[in-house]
């Protein structure tokens, strides 16, 4: 199992789903859910719910005394301030076990019709 160093306040953001600093990007968001996950994770993905519910779950099976959600949504900056107060400016997260159990366009096909989306195929690059 892999360990990353990632700093606090963008683990609690990816699994609270709300910014607790102002220098996370999007792709940090996805990696660090990817991480926890187990897999590389899709951007929709990131907010569908059986997907989002594993990496949410393992976030907070390692990190149980992060903010919930409810907590970051009423007050963000004393979400903050406990995350910091739990574990430090950065930690140690495990990579998770959930992994991929059914591919991306199926995660999509629950999320919009079919007929909505496109697959592109290609093989190699000239």
């Amino acid at each position: 199992m892999g360990m990353k160093t990632f700093p606090t306040l963008r683990v609690a953001s990816t699994i609270t789903g709300i910014a607790l600093t102002h220098d996370m990007t999007y792709s940090d968001m996805q990696e660090i859910a990817s991480h926890l996950f187990g897999a590389p994770i899709w951007t929709h993905e990131l907010v569908h719910e059986p997907t989002k519910d594993a990496y949410v779950e393992e976030g907070y099976r390692q990190f149980p005394d992060m903010p919930t959600a409810e907590e970051a949504s009423a007050n963000y900056e004393t979400a903050a301030i406990k995350a910091l107060a739990a574990y430090g400016d950065t930690v140690e997260v495990a990579e998770g076990t959930h992994g991929r159990r059914e591919s991306p366009v199926d995660t999509l096909s629950r999320m919009v019709p079919p007929e909505k989306i496109v697959v592109i195929e290609t093989k190699g690059r000239a």
